[in-house]
């Protein structure tokens, strides 16, 4: 197996301060999979899964942790069933550990901070909602992308401005070799996550091509 470097790392601070936008991250798991102990059912899927919805700054770190006005997560069994089955399928817990853990470290670090801090259940149907609206598998593989080919960086944020008329922020994993492997496609969108954005750094951790590993 290929060994990779994580060359990525977020600004964050716990505060309560106000955000100016949101970041959709989308995790591509055959990447995440080759650096991390994977469920074995992911390994291979080749479908996007929500990372997180992070309210987000142009400049500084964005807020995280936050309390004023913030309530706790709801227990599982308040999730309704629809709504849990959309998590598990979009948003599940690529790792060893249960999706609703995954899914309350999100509320707590992120969801609080957000224009929904009192209902966690409409944060995560709004991120569920901005996923569904561009499928990224679809998006991609509409424009021709094969996974396991390697194509230019520019190619990859030009087919989603396309679609969405934002440009999108990418993260890679590099490998020993300086290869670049596709991590996460975040989506930008005001402050409401009504509108597309573009993102401050679509270049982000990515070199001139990347591979789309499968």
């Amino acid at each position: 197996m290929l060994q990779y470097f994580l060359i990525f790392s977020f600004l964050l601070i716990p505060t309560n301060a106000a955000y100016d936008y949101y970041k959709l991250s989308q995790q591509w798991p055959p990447t995440f999979c080759a650096v991390n102990k994977c469920k074995p059912q992911y390994t291979k899927l080749s479908k996007f899964t929500i990372h997180g919805l992070w309210p987000s700054n142009y400049t500084g770190a964005r807020p995280i942790v936050c309390q004023t006005g913030s309530v706790s997560m709801v227990p599982l069994k308040q999730i309704p069933t629809t709504l849990n089955s959309a998590l598990a399928s979009n948003w599940p817990n690529l790792l060893s550990n249960t999706d609703y853990r995954f899914w309350t470290h999100e509320w707590e670090m992120h969801g609080r901070c957000s224009s929904l801090p009192n209902s966690p259940l409409d944060y995560f149907r709004l991120a569920l909602s901005i996923q569904s609206k561009h499928n990224l598998w679809n998006i991609l593989t509409a424009a021709t992308f094969v996974p396991n080919r390697t194509y230019p960086k520019n190619l990859y944020n030009m087919t989603i401005f396309q679609s969405t008329g934002a440009y999108p922020e990418l993260s890679c994993l590099q490998d020993r070799k300086n290869n670049y492997h596709l991590l996460e496609m975040r989506l930008c969108l005001d402050h409401s996550g009504a509108s597309y954005i573009n993102c401050t750094d679509p270049s982000n951790t990515c070199g001139t091509n990347i591979n789309w590993p499968l």
